[in-house]
């Protein structure tokens, strides 16, 4: 999402995003926002997964499986449940949302069950 869009009653669902390369984090699999405006819309079963492979088997953090706000950012009566990142418990993971901007508002949000996957 960018500046000025608006996503109203919509079901966010199933969406997937990996590490790729070198890259530091690997974020929001539901949404990748900078700005706008989610209302009345569900967040779920979105999965992040950064689990790596040879020297990079450490993965990545994962800051918001469902999503990930770079700048500011409004949400209305949503709903974020179910969203997961899977780093083989080897790096940090927010599985709900990361607000890297720190300057979103949030007016009647609903977080359900958002967690971490762990190979023991």
């Amino acid at each position: 999402m960018s500046s000025g869009s608006i996503v109203d009653g919509c079901i966010i669902k199933a969406n997937k995003t990996n590490k790729e390369n070198n890259d530091r984090y690997t974020c929001g699999a539901g949404i990748h926002m900078n700005g706008g405006t989610l209302i009345n819309s569900i967040v779920v079963d979105n999965v992040a997964t950064s689990v790596g492979s040879g020297w990079l088997a450490w993965g990545s953090n994962i800051l918001g499986a469902a999503v990930f706000i770079n700048s500011a950012g409004t949400f209305y009566n949503c709903t974020f449940a179910y969203n997961y990142g899977n780093t083989n418990g080897k790096s940090a993971v927010v599985g709900g949302v990361w607000d890297d901007s720190k300057n979103s508002k949030f007016y009647i949000v609903y977080l359900g069950k958002c967690r971490q996957w762990r190979r023991w």
